[in-house]
């Protein structure tokens, strides 16, 4: 396994035949409007988007450029970020706001049931192009259509047919399925076919304790990152479970978040030394 140390934001260049990894540090003495990154994306264009605790950020590589209230944003930090298939920009902010990029500028938008005020934790869009909002706090929203000015109209969904109110993430499957995970209850399935909450299907991976992240590899593979027992690899065709933890070499137990690069390479990041484990599966 390789480690690498923390940084504040590392860009990686990945250099196939030769394995280097080279970083460069963006920092606010670069621009940026606050140390603390809680998410990264990069646009079709290659314009690298960071939400902050205090506002959303570009960098094309020279230029840190930032965004706020006077640009069409809602006020706050930014908690999540996400490219639709429209290629538009969703921010999810701290303490409930909502953004949408309409070119270089962006609009706030507020839902027709009320503003949010629970921070929004995450925003992912199922095969059907509706845009599914995560909050820690107020359960989960459906927005069928971004209407061209207004409110928004909402399907929410909490704990009585849900996925729970304590959001922290959601990652749609290669199936179409979405995956929602709840700081309490773990994990949760949204059938794409059946439209409608079920059971999540892989007790391998439901029966975790302390769930932190989901991720789907390349190879078809399902990971879990925990809080003590580190990262679960589950295979659907042998049904099989792998744990990659600190008795198997990982610098920590405590796993946040995933990665692949083009290589195939999973990446595990660990809490304690915010360290990154790269292993090949093949």
């Amino acid at each position: 396994m390789r480690y690498l140390s923390p940084f504040l934001l590392a860009l990686l260049v990945l250099n196939a035949s030769a394995q280097r990894y080279y970083f460069e540090n963006v920092s606010v003495a670069s621009g940026l409007p606050a140390s603390k990154v809680y998410a990264v994306v990069q646009d079709s264009t290659g314009l690298v988007w960071l939400g902050t605790e205090s506002g959303l950020a570009s960098f094309d590589g020279l230029v840190v450029t930032s965004f706020g209230t006077n640009d069409g944003m809602a006020p706050g930090g930014v908690r999540s970020l996400f490219i639709d298939g429209q290629k538009r920009l969703w921010c999810g902010h701290l303490g409930g706001g909502i953004s949408v990029s309409q070119g270089r500028h962006f609009r706030a938008i507020v839902p027709s049931d009320g503003a949010l005020t629970a921070d929004v934790a995450s925003i992912s869009q199922d095969a059907g192009g509706a845009i599914w909002i995560g909050t820690f706090g107020m359960g989960a929203l459906r927005v069928k259509e971004l209407p061209a000015e207004g409110a928004l109209q909402v399907e929410r969904y909490m704990e009585a047919g849900g996925p729970g109110e304590r959001i922290t993430s959601i990652v749609r499957r290669k199936n179409g399925d979405m995956v929602f995970l709840e700081a309490g209850s773990g994990l949760h399935l949204w059938n794409a076919s059946k439209q409608h909450f079920e059971d999540f299907p892989e007790s391998a991976l439901a029966n975790q304790q302390g769930i932190t992240s989901y991720f789907e590899s390349s190879d078809g593979s399902f990971w879990v990152g925990t809080q003590q027992h580190g990262a679960i690899r589950f295979d659907p065709r042998t049904k099989r479970s792998t744990s990659f933890d600190l008795p198997t070499g990982m610098p920590s137990s405590f796993v946040y978040a995933f990665g692949e690069d083009e290589l195939g390479h999973v990446w595990i990041g660990t809490g304690t030394q915010a360290s990154c484990a790269s292993t090949r599966m093949g």
